[in-house]
């Protein structure tokens, strides 16, 4: 098989489970893929000069990276950007934040 091949192959996806007591639930936070990433980068280019750009862009990242572990549906739907930023900064961020420096650690030889 080519390396191309290998690649084109490959399950590189990550999606881990986090508990978040203060809501009492379990979800899953999924890796974004290289598309929906340089879709969410052109947005906010695009935004750029406006002030909410940043706010929008992390309100993206979280409701396109949380799931429901148990139907695999996107846990926040468009509507819900006002509700899900009115809670705790720590409690939305932690989730998305955990599973972004795991992705990125360097593993221990």
């Amino acid at each position: 098989m080519s390396l191309r091949e290998s690649i084109k192959a490959a399950d590189d996806g990550t999606a881990e489970l986090y508990d978040v007591p203060e809501w009492g639930v379990k979800i899953e936070v999924r890796s974004l893929t290289a598309r929906a990433r340089s879709i969410l980068h052109s947005e906010w280019l695009s935004d750029s000069g406006d002030q909410r750009a940043i706010h929008d862009g992390w309100w993206q990242i979280v409701s396109k990276t949380c799931f429901d572990p148990d139907t695999g549906e996107q846990i926040f739907e468009d509507g819900d950007e006002d509700m899900l930023l009115s809670k705790n900064a720590q409690v939305v961020n932690d989730p998305v934040s955990y599973t972004h420096l795991r992705a990125h650690e360097t593993p221990e030889h």
